[in-house]
């Protein structure tokens, strides 16, 4: 996976732009992603109010269910308290960053298209977990029912393709992450759109939700290069770059780039032996014509 270094979000091989906030050529920056733009504006609130905080969510949480926080008020707009930030041009035309906080207080970062007003995604910097009290499948319907509030999500290519918790242990980030994934029924292709939400394991609140959709796919999504050729192109390509590189992760993917779309291999390399992420290579290749177009760490 990449993400994108100013807020988080996942992004595809081939994006020109952040599908979230829009930056740029998005890299892979080191570390867990979802709360980046939060800590960096924030911190210091964060510092002195996460213990506080902590504590209010034990006590006025006892005795109820696990809920989705605000997150349905910030998808509508309708959360007080949001203020515009920052403006950009991105692929498909102006992104709004808007900032502030939700009713509990907790810091909120959303990205909202300016010409339709709708919100493309957010985070909420909570504080971390105490310990993991809802189960997989109950933090599963709640990010669910937040997902299915997309136009697309009954697309008949949409399926849940990552569900998980991800756990680095007490006083850091745990959360349950979820992603609906559009792939070709034939070629196994990664299509225009796709869902993530990451859902608080204690409290069942929204951390993360993003939710793009490219459009309709236009070109071929049969690969003319096969899955062993795109490997072994990118083997060649990763010559002087690792000394033994192994193929650990190999995608196909639908990207746009200046308004074209492109079948693309992804193939991810790594040295082998080694446990660092700086020791992989990226290595984006055209599906029809074997053209190796990027091979960047």
């Amino acid at each position: 996976m990449r993400y994108c270094p100013r807020c988080g979000a996942t992004t595809l091989a081939g994006d020109e732009f952040c599908p979230l906030c829009g930056l740029v050529r998005p890299e892979r920056p080191p570390g867990v992603p979802w709360r980046r733009v939060a800590i960096v504006v924030l911190a210091a609130f964060i510092v002195i109010a996460g213990l506080i905080l902590a504590a209010d969510l034990r006590r006025s949480g006892a005795g109820r269910g696990p809920g989705p926080g605000d997150a349905y008020e910030i998808l509508s707009g309708g959360l007080a308290g949001l203020r515009l930030v920052d403006t950009w041009e991105y692929a498909d035309g102006l992104m709004e960053q808007l900032e502030g906080f939700d009713s509990r207080g907790n810091p909120v970062v959303a990205y909202r298209d300016a010409s339709s007003g709708v919100v493309r995604g957010f985070m909420v910097s909570l504080p971390p977990a105490d310990r993991v009290t809802l189960s997989q499948s109950e933090a599963g319907q709640i990010a669910e029912a937040l997902a299915a509030r997309a136009p697309f999500f009954h697309d008949p290519t949409l399926t849940l393709e990552e569900a998980c918790l991800v756990d680095h242990g007490p006083g850091t980030e745990r959360y349950y992450f979820f992603r609906w994934v559009s792939r070709d029924p034939r070629s196994g292709a990664v299509l225009l759109r796709d869902i993530q939400v990451a859902v608080h394991p204690q409290t069942g609140s929204i951390i993360f939700y993003l939710s793009r959709d490219g459009g309709r796919v236009t070109i071929p999504t049969e690969p003319a290069i096969g899955r062993e050729r795109a490997a072994q192109l990118a083997l060649e390509a990763a010559a002087g770059r690792l000394s033994r590189p192994q193929v650990v992760e190999q995608h196909l993917w639908v990207s746009v780039a200046h308004g074209d779309q492109r079948l693309l291999w992804l193939v991810v390399l790594e040295e082998q032996g080694s446990q660092e992420l700086a020791r992989r290579l990226y290595v984006e290749i055209d599906a029809q014509n074997g053209a190796v177009l990027e091979a960047s760490p």
